[in-house]
């Protein structure tokens, strides 16, 4: 998660009720909370667009953010929780997560296949079950997701999250045992088989008739 430095300047909000944040809404602004340990949770309110440009970032939705509050000095902060608009996929509220940056957090990363499941490419049915996963790491080493390589695959096999790598410097907090990703057998992979037991069968029956014993 390491990376540049984004600053990100908000301003409190001290009228709340859903009139006002409709009124906000409606001009581009997004409401929202800060808080964090041992600080008492703050209203706040930012621009879209601002806020838009900080999480298209190299780490997306992942970055490290230096939250300004009304000029304030910027405290390192992460963006734990946000609502989105089901039809517009517009950001509709957001919750900040004031962070330490030398200790340990909680963050919930993307799952990526990476490789080419052979099973999968003889007519597989590749299901891809878990989709993320809870890491912990200090922000710098929070990775925006974890890589799991499926080039081993085969029809009937499974990968669960202790055949996930974790990165460097982060722990995977969830079940090892939980399935992530699985080849099922197919019509397709089933005829194969079964096309190729009889291609077997059928090779016998030659072989037996061009046997001397078979014309006795």
């Amino acid at each position: 998660m390491a990376g540049k430095k984004i600053t990100l300047e908000v301003q409190s909000r001290t009228q709340h009720g859903s009139r006002e944040v409709k009124r906000l809404r409606r001009t581009g602004v997004i409401p929202g909370v800060v808080y964090g340990v041992g600080a008492a949770p703050r209203s706040i309110a930012v621009d879209e667009r601002v806020l838009r440009t900080a999480l298209t970032g190299e780490h997306g939705r992942h970055a490290i953010l230096h939250v300004s509050i009304d000029g304030a000095a910027a405290v390192p902060s992460i963006l734990k929780e946000w609502q989105s608009d089901p039809v517009r996929t517009k950001l509709r509220h957001i919750d900040l997560l004031q962070i330490a940056l030398d200790k340990p957090i909680v963050g919930t990363v993307g799952i990526t296949l990476v490789g080419e499941s052979p099973g999968a490419k003889l007519g597989g049915a590749l299901n891809h079950v878990l989709h993320q996963v809870r890491v912990e790491a200090i922000p710098a080493d929070l990775p925006d997701h974890v890589m799991l390589d499926i080039s081993g695959l085969d029809v009937g096999g499974s990968l669960r999250v202790s055949d996930i790598a974790a990165p460097k410097g982060a722990a995977i907090l969830d079940d090892p045992d939980a399935i992530v990703v699985t080849v099922a057998a197919t019509r397709q992979t089933a005829g194969d088989e079964w096309r190729g037991g009889d291609e077997s069968d059928d090779a016998d029956d030659a072989a037996a008739a061009a046997s001397p014993d078979a014309t006795e």
